[in-house]
């Protein structure tokens, strides 16, 4: 079975989920093992199951590692909540600043700037004309008046304050504005490595979300494959016994049958040699009974002591209910039997982790083309294993309809086979009343329909394990060769 390998988030999910799943797990049996064990005189195979499911340490592994997942998503979920509050935040640390306005003022500000150069441009060119048309009028001898020179000089400086304030405010402005640039800048590019993070952190939580959807299908899966597993050691223990009595009904004849030759050797109408031999039968008999016995006790100890059931070995097994009906397979649902297959499903996420290791690889930007066609191959291999699997799944599919087709028609052979041997029990019955036969010769007859009574019961079982089988098709377990 193929076992999850998630990355980044996923990875870290079952690399943290193992130390801590286990100690629980392992609390946890610990206290269940403390709980009195429930002592029973009976057993059906539905208490089997419901209790055996209920103590199955590898589904409860998979509940803790479902928990865990789910706790990893929950985190990962808040983490992208906070980065989208540290964005907001970013955000809202820039100055309250209308740009467009600024950039206006300091339109107009340089305007005004060169209003001002102009007036003084045009001034002190007016100043120095005035002193070349003085020394040129050496004959005139109007001297300019003084108070004049003052205003001009006056004028010139308010004009050169002016100017050096307003290019202070200007000079303000742009630095206000570059200041505010530089803060655009820095907050774009951390809220640039923000969404980059938001982005890695979504693509995680996408493979985590596969994982957790591949992990609940392997839990399904399992509880099912434990279902199984239960129902065929309890009807494993049912032919055991079957055997058991046909066993012990056997060495019962074979024992009459050795005393009885024993008294044709004393009369001298049968040989030592025969006796000799049936004794050996005799014993060989004994001994697979006795080891039978054991056999049975043993699987029936482990079964009661996987579902917390004192040990009994007089416990009793009820019958199965064969009785139930199966819904059938033909060529029509075939396809949607495997589509809907937890295999199948499990193999489709496969495809889906390879498609996002792709994904992520393309969004890096600084990935090789090699690494790139390396996980666009990893793409196409999980393809072919699905178009495989698919084959490999209908041929399962096909084998356990022909399985269970002949699984009826052996069991009606086997009830046929009983009455033949009710008719032939009846015939010899009428003999051994008439004086035709021997008593020997008719109970060994009788032998004969305890012979055909258990292999009605081998069939039965067989049929009804393969009718389950059927019925996990149909709820997603297909097994495969």
């Amino acid at each position: 079975m193929k076992k999850l390998a998630f990355i980044m988030a996923a990875g870290l999910a079952l690399s943290s989920f193992q130390p801590t799943v286990y100690v629980h797990a392992a609390d946890k049996q610990q206290q269940e093992e403390s709980e009195e064990v429930k002592n029973l005189s009976a057993l059906s195979l539905d208490d089997v199951i419901k209790r055996g499911l209920e103590r199955n340490s590898m589904l409860l592994l998979l509940e803790y590692q479902m928990q865990t997942m789910d706790n990893q998503q929950k985190d990962m979920e808040k983490d992208m909540s906070d980065l989208d509050d540290d964005i907001d935040d970013a955000y809202s640390s820039l100055p309250n600043i209308n740009l467009t306005d600024i950039n206006e003022k300091i339109a107009g500000l340089h305007e005004l700037l060169a209003g001002i150069e102009k007036q003084i441009s045009d001034l002190e060119k007016g100043s120095e004309e005035d002193e070349v048309d003085e020394k040129d009028s050496v004959d005139e001898a109007v001297e300019k008046d003084s108070i004049d020179d003052l205003e001009k000089q006056n004028k010139l400086l308010q004009l050169k304050l002016q100017k050096l304030e307003t290019s202070i405010a200007a000079s303000q402005l742009e630095q206000a504005k570059s200041g505010y640039d530089q803060a655009l800048k820095a907050i774009n590019a951390q809220v640039e490595a923000l969404e980059d993070a938001i982005d890695q952190l979504q693509l995680a939580l996408k493979k985590l979300e596969v994982g957790e959807l591949q992990l609940a299908y392997e839990a399904k899966e399992a509880q099912q494959m434990v279902k199984m597993m239960l129902t065929s050691s309890y009807t494993g223990l049912l032919s055991s016994k079957q055997q058991i009595d046909l066993m012990e009904a056997s060495v019962a004849q074979t024992e009459k049958d050795v005393n009885v030759l024993a008294k044709k050797v004393e009369w001298g109408i049968s040989s030592a040699y025969e006796l000799e031999q049936n004794k050996r039968e005799l014993e060989k008999q004994k001994t697979s009974l006795n080891w039978a016995k054991k056999d049975y006790q043993k699987d029936l100890a482990k079964l009661l002591l996987g579902i917390n059931v004192e040990y009994n070995p007089d416990i009793q097994l009820k019958d199965v209910e064969n009785n139930s009906t199966t819904v059938g397979i033909t060529e029509k649902n075939m396809d949607k039997l495997v589509e809907n297959s937890y295999s199948y499903k499990k193999a489709q996420n496969d495809l889906s982790l390879a498609e996002l290791d792709l994904k992520d690889l393309k969004n890096q930007g600084d990935a090789s083309v090699y690494k790139i066609k390396q996980a666009e191959i990893a793409i196409e291999v999980e393809k072919e294993k699905i178009r495989q699997l698919k084959l490999d799944l209908k041929e399962s599919i096909k084998t356990l309809k022909y399985d269970l087709e002949k699984a009826t028609q052996n069991l009606a052979d086997k009830k046929r086979d009983f009455e033949y041997a009710k008719r032939d029990s009846e015939r010899y019955k009428i003999q051994f009343e008439a004086g035709l036969l021997s008593e020997l010769q008719y109970q060994q007859s009788n032998l004969s329909i305890k012979q055909a009574e258990f292999d009605i019961e081998m069939a039965e079982i067989a049929y009804y394990m393969l009718k389950e089988q059927v019925n996990a098709v149909h709820q997603g377990v297909i097994q495969t060769q």
